[in-house]
């Protein structure tokens, strides 16, 4: 996935994620001056959980002086620094966390100990689904190959104990994971979870499921991910309530498993339309399609600025109108994306999805190619608490709309 992650910040802990109301502080200190008059406050939404609210959590591996155990870790001054608890992640991480502990350091497990370098966890909200993804180094240089081949089936074998004995340990470890540079993922079990969330749209309330792959990009705060998709659902009703009688298309960049798309499709008469770069997530979202019955959706695999390029300039007179939806990485949209979407006639409101609220701010002030440049109106902005426990995330989404 083109999106950086979120993983970077829980030492900002102040014990209990008493930051929001100084990031919201900093919000309107640096987007007021783009307000749309009509709406004079930044629409906030805090974390349900202050603790516990994280279903996707990556971890180093410190070792003992011996190197006989290992512990989960996070980075700290460049170093490796042991993980006595972690009261941030969601049940099924911190179960999973204690079970990996567990069995990695017996007696049994020897091979698939020294070789560990990086554990990830992810889970749903319920927590009765957890995958483990385990990286480890490679087992030998290269050899000939029939013996490296017989290596790797030792390792592999090694692995599958291993694996067997996490899921034995924890019923709801549903797959383990092993990862190696160059290497294919060797998958034990199922590489996925499943999530649930329960939205209001056009047609009443429904709930949705999404497949969420470990190694891929998910929202690490299925909360405040419901509590988004709500939102949108509320941008969408509104911009499509207007009376015109054109067919409105959805679109949406850096579409990830196409949540977005799945929950915001059945408000669009002109169907929707979903590109993502990663062809992992690509596959995830056509299953995501058709988990949620969304037939008016497609998606296609490409890069967003590859995509953008390839687009005809719209006529005068063309019928169809749209509304993008963009949610890039923490850098933000690169320039040839940006002037896309911002010059494009076809593009009647642009929702953007930031995770980085200084690449929005960015993108709003590029004298050539931003959205004040270019006639847009700042209609509506929201602040979601992914991180209640630190001090600078902060994810926005501001609703433009052509002045």
């Amino acid at each position: 996935d083109a999106r950086d992650d979120d993983d970077e910040e829980e030492d900002d802990d102040d014990g209990g994620g008493g930051f929001f109301a100084d990031k919201v502080r900093f919000v309107r200190d640096n987007f007021n001056a783009y307000r749309d008059g009509a709406r004079t406050t930044v629409e906030t939404f805090p974390s349900p959980r202050a603790r516990g609210f994280r279903a996707r959590a990556a971890f180093g591996i410190a070792r003992g002086d011996a190197g006989d155990t290992v512990r989960l870790a996070t980075a700290s001054g460049g170093e490796a620094r042991a993980v006595e608890a972690f009261p941030d992640g969601a049940a099924g991480v911190e179960r999973a966390a204690g079970a990996f502990a567990r069995v990695v350091n017996r007696s049994s497990h020897r091979g698939v100990r020294r070789r560990v370098a990086a554990v990830n966890f992810l889970t749903n909200r319920v927590g009765d689904q957890v995958v483990v993804g385990v990286t480890t180094t490679t087992t030998t240089k290269t050899k000939t190959r029939g013996v490296d081949e017989e290596d790797e089936e030792e390792d592999r074998r090694a692995f599958d104990a291993f694996a067997a004995a996490m899921m034995k340990d924890d019923s709801t470890i549903v797959g383990v994971v092993r990862r190696r540079r160059k290497r294919a993922p060797y998958v034990v079990g199922q590489d996925f979870v499943v999530e649930t969330m329960t939205t209001t749209t056009c047609d009443g309330r429904r709930v949705v499921e999404f497949k969420h792959t470990e190694g891929s990009f998910s929202n690490p705060n299925p909360d405040v991910a419901e509590l988004t998709a709500n939102f949108l659902c509320d941008v969408a009703r509104e911009l499509t309530a207007n009376g015109d009688e054109r067919a409105t298309r959805f679109v949406e960049l850096y579409a990830g498993c196409g949540n977005h798309t799945v929950t915001l499709a059945p408000y669009f008469r002109g169907g929707a339309l979903a590109v993502e770069i990663n062809p992992a997530l690509v596959d995830a979202a056509r299953e995501n399609f058709a988990r949620n019955n969304v037939t008016n959706a497609t998606i296609v695999n490409a890069a967003a600025e590859d995509w953008a390029s390839a687009q005809r300039a719209p006529r005068d007179d063309d019928d169809e109108r749209a509304v993008v939806l963009v949610d890039p990485p923490r850098a933000g949209l690169d320039a040839k994306t940006l002037d896309f979407i911002t010059s494009s006639k076809a593009f009647d409101a642009v929702i953007y999805v930031a995770c980085d609220a200084l690449s929005l701010k960015r993108d709003i002030e590029d004298p050539e190619r931003g959205f004040v440049a270019r006639g847009f109106t700042l209609a509506r902005l929201a602040a979601f608490d992914h991180a209640p426990t630190s001090r600078r995330w902060i994810e926005l989404v501001g609703v433009f709309v052509r002045a």
